[in-house]
């Protein structure tokens, strides 16, 4: 396929500005790309929607992608009559909001980005409250609520808040940021790079850029509605005129491309390059086909895993940093966990891993497709799996029938400690276990300690349940004038205190490190659990403070006992005045080393993947290794369309339109005999989806 570069589709275009007028810096940049929002009166009520906002400075750069409706003359117009409008005019319609949205960027000004979109309106009181709050507070990014209107099943219009009582926790399984509710600092997208401009991500681009942004950035959630969106209604809006393949979408956003997509590289950045359907259907049949041909003894590269599930600490510190030649693991990015995205996407993997959440029920149909298709399922147990706390009913479930019953459909259980490997050997003698512990990205990295410019701040760590008031009580008696920082559900129990500030929990690991390290703890204590099962806990919470740049203070507890450190305290008071210690700058120093050091030896991710790659061997993990086995598969999940929602055709049609059309693979399939039934088979399958 012919590549088509940024820097080739937007050479000719002009832009329109006055130059001479222009303010040299300005508090928000607006980017807008346009496509004939005249006539409809949709980009005239955006443009008087921001017009309004006069607590800030700032501009527009609008980008119109070869508009007919009369929008040219209306955006020459603006920029005329005031310098704070430019015009960016496209020879043609490009189509792709992206690279408008760069060329935007390439000319703004601002301190701060704002996505502006023709079918958008701005609630411009509340989000100028936004932009004066990311100002005072230095937040890189926010974003607010975006009330949208929709037409129902029953054609009845209606309201959707996009937001709304989210801080994006949910970011990985679905967008829950509105594209126009955002305010996002210039530092950021010079880190993180652009929108991606790839075709195949052309209708989820914004939730691309969040998804990156998140595992670098802090996403603060700003709680009111910022803008109001129509655009579901426009029939030429990007969600009704441009297709959405989960197979091809998810395979790019698993790909590395923040250095890519930086302001400076972006114009080289290829739109329409078919890497995506050779790494996921053409080039993985080839090599089936050529295995085959080879009597099964050639290895198709890395055996592939599906992550699925709650993405918790523990598992993101057990999966995240593993790295081996034998295997790879995915997150999975396709959206809502519905059949069609599911099925589809876990089709080109070898065995799919499942992380807490088993009692869902849509996920144990999964299993059971899964095992229809012969992908091993393994299950992923985190430290929170409280099989033994009698006293605490939310977690009933772990010990009830039905967790012993989904156990049944599950292949092997990987834990993260040899307490919990050594539990399901005893309660599930059937079920292999297997012992994984985590690991993370030791660094030599450390930020000093401030002594002077600002006062102590400490951290508490650990569930909710851990905000021991006793402790709280110590710390402000002995150190007046430090701060204290620690999670808690409900934020307004201590602001009779400034010295105190609770953080809403958050169970996104990204959005967890990058909240707490912006922080710039002196000090984590972690107090003793609680909820009764702190043999089977991990010490996370040593490596974690490694990743914070902070001292941690730990308890004598029975998970801690292989893990040597001074500052293990016995009592509340115990470990509140050894902060006076640790605090010192000469001890800084030499823990900080001790901790890098002790991190290398128990958290090492090279140990962690040898050992899951040893894990996936005893397993007799399958690998397609040949053609009819992978037809096969892909046959068995078309058939499960028919128990499973409706739209499964359309998704399972990309991976079987490719195989049908990839003429080298037809070519080798011609000798083998033992195939070309279920590739009859998969023709006429591949014709009646067509039809329809």
């Amino acid at each position: 396929m012919t590549p088509i570069f940024v820097c080739d589709l937007i050479k000719d275009n002009a832009i329109l500005t006055q130059h001479s007028k222009r303010a040299v810096s300005v508090d928000v940049s607006f980017l807008l790309p346009s496509y004939n929002g005249y006539a409809d009166g949709y980009v005239t009520r955006m443009i008087q929607s921001v017009q309004q906002m006069r607590d800030f400075s700032w501009e527009m750069i609008i980008v119109d992608d070869g508009s007919s409706d009369g929008s040219i003359s209306y955006f020459q117009s603006l920029v005329e009559n005031d310098p704070r409008f430019i015009l960016i005019q496209h020879k043609c319609n490009i189509g792709l909001p992206a690279i408008s949205e760069y060329e935007a960027y390439i000319q703004s000004r601002g301190e701060h980005i704002a996505f502006a979109f023709d079918d958008v309106e701005f609630v411009s009181e509340r989000f100028s409250e936004m932009v004066l709050q990311a100002k005072k507070n230095n937040i890189h990014f926010i974003h607010g609520v975006c009330e949208l209107a929709y037409t129902d099943r029953k054609n009845n219009p209606a309201v959707w808040l996009i937001g709304a009582g989210s801080n994006s926790e949910n970011l990985l399984h679905a967008n829950m940021i509105g594209n126009s509710s955002v305010l996002v600092h210039r530092d950021v997208l010079e880190t993180v790079g652009l929108y991606d401009p790839h075709v195949s991500l052309s209708r989820i681009c914004d939730w691309d850029l969040w998804i990156r942004i998140s595992k670098k950035y802090f996403l603060t959630f700003f709680p009111h509605v910022v803008i109001k969106e129509g655009g579901a209604r426009r029939k030429n809006s990007i969600g009704n005129t441009y297709p959405l393949d989960g197979v091809l979408s998810s395979t790019r956003m698993s790909m590395e491309r923040d250095q890519d997509l930086l302001p400076q590289n972006f114009p080289q950045v290829n739109t329409v390059n078919d890497d995506l359907i050779k790494d996921s259907c053409k080039s993985q049949i080839l090599e089936a086909c050529n295995a085959h041909l080879r009597n099964n003894r050639l290895q198709l590269g890395p055996l592939k895993g599906l992550l699925l599930g709650d993405f918790t600490m523990s598992a993101y510190l057990m999966i995240n940093h593993l790295s081996h030649p034998s295997f790879k693991i995915d997150y999975y990015a396709g959206g809502a966990e519905d059949a069609a995205s599911i099925l589809s996407v876990s089709c080109r993997y070898d065995f799919v891993v499942i992380c807490r959440s088993l009692q869902q029920h849509s996920r144990l149909r999964f299993i059971q497709k899964w095992k229809e298709m012969s992908l091993p399922v393994f299950y992923l147990c985190d430290d929170n799996l409280p099989l033994l706390s009698k006293n605490h009913p939310e977690f009933n479930w772990y010990g009830s029938k039905d967790f012993a019953q989904s156990m049944r459909h599950i292949n092997a259980v990987v834990c993260p400690n040899l307490a919990l490997k050594n539990y399901f050997k005893s309660s599930f003698p059937d079920l292999p276990a297997y012992f994984v512990p985590i690991s993370g990205k030791v660094t030599n990295n450390s930020r000093k300690i401030h002594q002077t410019e600002r006062s102590l701040r400490i951290g508490i760590f650990g569930g909710v349940h851990r905000g021991n008031p006793k402790l709280i009580k110590n710390l402000l008696d002995l150190y007046p004038d430090a701060h204290i920082y620690l999670s808690a559900k409900d934020t307004t129990a201590y602001a009779a205190n400034s010295r105190i500030h609770p953080i809403p929990p958050l169970t996104s690991p990204h959005q967890f490190l990058a909240k707490w390290k912006s922080l710039e703890l002196d000090v984590i204590i972690h107090p003793p659990s609680k909820s009764g099962n702190s043999i089977y806990k991990n010490p996370n919470v040593m490596l974690i403070s490694h990743l914070l740049e902070a001292i941690p203070i730990v308890f004598k507890e029975d998970y801690l006992n292989e893990i040597d450190w001074p500052f293990k305290a016995t009592t509340v008071r115990e470990a509140a005045m050894m902060v006076a210690e640790v605090s010192k700058k000469e001890v800084r120093d030499r823990l900080i080393k001790q901790l890098h050091d002790l991190c290398v030896q128990h958290f090492n991710p090279n140990n962690s993947s040898k050992m899951f790659a040893e894990f996936l061997h005893e397993m007799r993990v399958p690998r397609s290794t040949t053609m009819a086995k992978y037809l096969t598969l892909l046959d068995t999940a078309l058939r499960s369309k028919s128990s499973m929602i409706p739209g499964f055709s359309h998704r399972m049609f990309i991976l079987l339109r490719s195989i049908y059309y990839s003429k080298p693979v037809y070519f080798w399939l011609k000798p083998m005999s033992e195939n070309l039934s279920i590739v009859r088979a998969m023709k006429i399958k591949v014709w009646n989806l067509f039809r329809y």
